[in-house]
């Protein structure tokens, strides 16, 4: 895997930068299974279940009850009572007057109902003022409704193609391009579209890895772009 390209800015340039970077793969034969170890799936995997598993926070804030909001200038005050970050394992819930604070893709905590965006949030120690009401965006992904990611995802699903939701942009809990960096080589980040601005391309162990947003649509699009470009040129199309 190599290329003289510049570092491409734009999503035309990241799909050449792509191309040129992955080696062509040999087009698709047929093989008995015990003699496919290694080799790439030519035709999609069906997941097993709908993504996501359970409700998580669509952004980073504070997970409250509707029910405990006053809108107004002064907003609420509420205690917070958990910290809740994306791939926690663990179970928290919140009574009335309190809220936890939560990451993009964290569980949802028992009794919360929306997840304040951290903008409209001003916390002092323990404390959290909100500043929103009952009537704006819950900022919830429910169980079950991103199922065509889950598709897509399986069909990339044999180890040969890493592709990871979240954790990639500029947030205190977002480590994942500094993981990248640290254990493979991160070749892009960051292009000039919106939404997936947070989008990279790099490979760990000698496996290329495509890094998209955690905003559903922002990924969708990334996958349905680069995503395509990467699977035509492992397929040796």
């Amino acid at each position: 895997m190599s290329t003289d390209n510049p570092i491409p800015k734009t999503l035309s340039e990241a799909c050449e930068f792509i191309a040129s970077y992955l080696e062509v793969f040999p087009r698709s034969q047929e093989m008995p299974l015990g003699d496919a170890i290694g080799s790439i799936l030519a035709r999609d995997a069906t997941a097993p279940a709908g993504l996501p598993r359970f409700d998580n926070a669509a952004i980073d804030g504070f997970a409250v009850r509707s029910a405990d909001l006053t809108a107004g200038e002064t907003g609420s005050d509420l205690k917070v009572t958990a910290i809740i970050a994306a791939g926690e394992i663990g179970f928290h819930e919140i009574g009335p007057g309190q809220a936890a604070r939560i990451m993009t893709g964290a569980m949802i905590p028992k009794g919360a109902d929306r997840v304040v965006v951290q903008e409209n949030a001003r916390m002092n120690g323990d404390r959290v003022r909100v500043f929103t009401s009952a009537s704006d965006k819950p900022h919830i992904r429910r169980t079950g409704t991103d199922q065509l990611l889950a598709a897509l995802v399986g069909a990339a699903g044999d180890h040969d193609l890493i592709v990871t939701s979240g954790g990639a942009s500029a947030g205190f809990a977002d480590h994942l391009t500094q993981a990248v960096s640290q254990r493979g080589h991160l070749e892009f980040w960051r292009l000039d579209m919106r939404p997936g601005k947070p989008i990279g391309f790099g490979d760990v162990d000698h496996c290329p890895i495509l890094i998209l947003p955690g905003n559903p649509l922002a990924a969708v699009a990334g996958c349905a772009i680069l995503g395509r470009t990467l699977v035509y040129r492992l397929a040796g199309c």
